[in-house]
């Protein structure tokens, strides 16, 4: 009997069969969602680090691998998708820590962040220039809670490392600085910088901007109007080394002689001579000769012109400083003046088409009260008041805490020792910086090492003797705490373009006192962007 097949049914079969097979190759074409959770982007990590991805697919993961720069660090196929590795298997410095997340049909997807090594606690690069004649400095290495890590002494042109102990997982270290520079037999001062709670740090010292050195020099004869004061800057480009001479007012001719400390073809002067009545005057001489001899008339001087007139809050001393970038590289002093007494307004002057832009800082003196600000715009024609004011609970440097009703990046207090007769001067500062939390400031002084409390009888003689004498409110641009001061500041090639300084005198007589423990500032300092000039 012969059975008669279904030719059609059985096409059809087949064709749903490859349909659906189509389909299927179709629809699986979305590649998963991934996202690395942690660390997080910009991260400084130590020992061992934990890495998370959070990885989603339409249909399933089938794994996801991790690597670190180009290096397979390892693979996960269940969720949650993590691994941990050793970071001392790699030198310090930044990688791209990768995530790879792959389907059933091998679609993929990556996602990517910029990590840093850094095993160290700290690292210092001491440029050749840092360290000048007399003067010694020790970085001091501790944990938050007082316990010593390790200390050392600079030297000029050498790096320092102080690695991580094995057993030691704290984010946070405090780091001090102390820096003794004795200028002759009677006379001696150390800097203590203490920095509290602060993440690993990379530093540079940076060496000076300028040399004392001279390889000669060359004269210059010019006049002086009566009651004219000059002021004389001679620069070298390369090096910025510079000397500067000011004259009194009364002298109507000058030979001064300019100091060169290096190719004379690279130095040019600088001259600005002002009265109180007209606009101040300026010459600019390049390429200085050495041994040569200028002679300059009246004619040869420029009137600078007005750049913006200054009202002023009440004051007992105001300092204005306009500086200006020069062949779009270095910045230069164009023009400072200084007053005293209760002055209402100032003015400020630059040197036509001479630069290209220009920077300024004031400082305001008042009572306990002196205010710092820097800016790259014009200078205000009009200063609004605001007040700022704290309250001490305990000024000891042991343990020392206060209120505060100032919003600022970080705050410094300044205690200080001073021994003073007819013979000699010796002065111990030590500040200490912290962040302010809530409107709170806690700090604890940390431990002088044996190696350094033995080195210096000054640090031995000012214990038990330290007053608090200063406290010190700052911002800067790109800033909200101290550690990220701390990491621009001693970045050699950072440079901050906003700066505001708030400083209160404790022990002035005018600061208000509450059984000894409260100072209010009585006076308003304005609230402003502000500019760091280097």
């Amino acid at each position: 009997m012969m059975i008669k097949r279904n030719w059609l049914g059985y096409y059809a079969l087949v064709l749903a069969c490859l349909l659906a097979s189509c389909k299927e190759e179709i629809q699986d074409t979305v590649a998963p969602n991934i996202s690395i959770m942690s660390p997080t982007t910009d991260t400084k990590l130590w020992l061992d680090v934990s890495v998370k991805a959070e990885v989603t697919d339409d249909q399933k993961v089938a794994s996801v691998e991790f690597y670190l720069d180009d290096e397979l660090l390892g693979e996960d196929t269940e969720a949650p998708y993590e691994l941990s590795f050793n970071s001392k298997q790699y030198e310090d410095g930044k990688y791209a820590l990768k995530a790879l997340a792959y389907d059933g049909r091998g679609n993929q997807t990556e996602a990517r962040q910029e990590i840093e090594i850094f095993n160290a606690l700290l690292k210092v690069e001491v440029e050749e220039s840092y360290l000048k004649n007399g003067e010694e400095e020790w970085v001091v290495v501790g944990k938050t809670n007082g316990e010593l890590i390790e200390s050392f002494m600079l030297e000029n042109g050498k790096v320092y490392r102080v690695d991580r102990p094995e057993d030691f997982l704290d984010e946070e270290i405090n780091i001090m600085r102390v820096n003794r520079n004795e200028f002759d037999d009677s006379n001696e001062s150390i800097h203590i910088w203490q920095h509290q709670y602060l993440k690993p740090q990379n530093w540079t010292l940076k060496g000076s901007m300028y040399n004392d050195d001279s390889i000669g020099s060359a004269k210059i004869n010019y006049y002086l109007e009566q009651n004219e004061s000059s002021n004389i800057s001679t620069y070298n480009v390369s090096r910025r080394n510079w000397g500067s001479v000011y004259y009194e007012n009364g002298i109507t001719e000058h030979n001064a002689m300019l100091k060169i400390a290096e190719v004379p073809a690279r130095a040019f002067t600088y001259i600005f001579n002002r009265t109180n009545n007209e606009p101040p005057r300026y010459n600019w001489i390049t390429s200085i000769e050495l041994d040569k001899e200028y002679n300059l008339t009246e004619e040869d001087f420029t009137p600078m012109q007005l750049w913006q007139n200054i009202s002023l809050p009440l004051n007992e001393v105001v300092i204005l400083n306009i500086r200006g970038k020069y062949n779009n590289s270095e910045v230069y002093d164009v023009y400072w003046r200084s007053f005293s007494g209760n002055v209402s307004s100032i003015s400020a002057y630059v040197p036509n088409d001479l630069f290209e832009e220009y920077k300024y800082g004031i400082t305001i003196k008042n009572g306990p009260v002196l205010y710092y600000k820097t800016s790259s715009d014009k200078p205000d024609n009009l200063y609004e008041i605001p007040q700022v004011g704290f309250e001490i609970d305990d000024n000891s440097i042991e343990s020392f805490s206060a209120l505060v009703d100032y919003e600022a990046d970080f705050v410094s207090n300044l205690w200080r020792y001073r021994y003073r007769t007819d013979t000699e001067l010796r002065n111990v500062y030590w500040y200490i910086d912290s962040d302010v939390k809530e409107g709170n400031i806690e700090v604890q002084q940390m431990n002088i090492p044996a190696e350094i409390y033995e080195r210096y009888s000054l640090i031995r003689d000012s214990k038990n003797n330290l007053s608090h004498e200063q406290i010190q409110f700052f911002n800067y641009d790109g800033v909200s705490s101290l550690n990220g001061f701390i990491e621009k500041a001693y970045d050699a090639k950072y440079e901050f373009n906003e700066f505001e300084f708030i400083l209160v005198d404790s022990e002035h007589p005018e600061a208000k006192t509450k059984e000894n423990k409260h100072i209010q500032n009585p006076h308003d300092i304005i609230m402003r962007r502000f500019f760091n000039m280097k």
